[in-house]
């Protein structure tokens, strides 16, 4: 009768450990930080490609128009 009249402990349930997980869950964990890592180093790649055509647009801009003697209108 004793364990009748015990109070009843329930420990709360955490419900995201009670949901089903996807097939790949562990396999994305294991390859995040290497994602992270890549995607830094494709923007910093894009960033330079972009600042290379930047630069080379700016330099035939410059060389075009500095040897034309601008018109007098």
């Amino acid at each position: 009768m004793e364990a009748a009249d015990a109070p009843v402990i329930v420990d709360e349930v955490n419900l995201a450990s009670l949901a089903p997980r996807k097939p790949d869950w562990d396999l994305k964990r294991g390859v995040e930080k290497k994602l992270r890592k890549l995607e830094r180093r494709t923007q910093r790649a894009i960033a330079e490609l972009i600042r290379e055509r930047l630069l080379e647009t700016s330099v035939d801009y410059n060389e075009t128009y500095a040897n034309h003697p601008k018109s007098i209108g």
